[in-house]
């Protein structure tokens, strides 16, 4: 069963900021761009697969 997960604009904008924080502390804009991509890849098998548990 697939379902659709859906990110309020709240939500974007918190993302946006950990991102900007993440690279801020790291010194490092592409470690924040990896975790906004691995976040993305994880909601995709998410919404793919619904039930199965932590990922």
């Amino acid at each position: 069963m697939n379902c659709k997960i859906v990110f309020t604009d709240t939500a974007k904008s918190d993302l946006r900021d950990i991102a900007v924080y993440l690279a801020d502390l790291s010194k490092d804009k592409n470690l924040a761009i990896c975790f906004v991509r691995e976040l993305q890849a994880k909601v995709k098998i998410l919404e793919q697969f619904p039930e199965s548990g932590a990922i």
